[in-house]
């Protein structure tokens, strides 16, 4: 009776544990980028997409939600953020040398790519042992992390810098002009 009261507990509260979750990095972010919504939004949105893709596919896959795969919620929004922060960073410090922003992103992604793509591969290939585990939750947590951690590489690659660069450069012409006018 416990084990079913924990279990129904974290599972029909993982909607809000995830909200909060996305929630309380939003406003640290705005906190260390001192209100640069840009540099505080797009990591989330990125990792918003994520976790609802991540839900998606545990649909599609018939998968069951388990307590390790409840929280799996918060280790995609931690990762993925870190994964994007540690890209958009390196955007910016291109930015900083004189690059336009495409050319600032393209050569942020050739300097940092490798370093978070191994990163990655390295916890999937650990997870993908347990993922072989004949316990079932044991495995369904590690199919679940490596389905995560594929969505996160994915969003630092692939929905992150065309966002960034679109958002960034919007600001930086809305800066522009208010000094312009100014």
């Amino acid at each position: 009776m416990m084990t079913e009261m924990i279990f129904g507990s974290l599972t029909s509260d993982r909607l809000t544990m995830t909200a909060w979750g996305g929630f309380c990095v939003l406003s640290c972010l705005l906190f260390v980028y001192r209100g640069n919504w840009v540099k505080a939004v797009v990591p989330v949105i990125a990792v918003t997409i994520v976790t609802g893709l991540s839900c998606m596919i545990m649909l599609l896959l018939h998968m069951k939600y388990t307590p390790l795969s409840v929280t799996l919620g918060s280790l995609t929004i931690g990762i993925g953020i870190d994964f994007s922060i540690l890209h958009m960073e390196r955007y910016y410090e291109e930015k900083a040398r004189g690059l336009p922003p495409a050319r600032a992103m393209e050569v942020a992604t050739a300097r940092v790519g490798n370093a978070i793509f191994a990163s990655a591969s390295t916890v999937i290939a650990g997870f993908g042992a347990l993922a072989m585990s004949s316990f079932p939750i044991l495995s369904n947590f590690g199919v679940v992390t490596i389905i995560d951690f594929l969505l996160a590489l994915m969003s630092a690659f692939v929905i992150m810098p065309p966002l960034l660069v679109a958002l960034d450069t919007w600001q930086s012409g809305r800066k522009a002009k208010s000094e312009v006018s100014a």
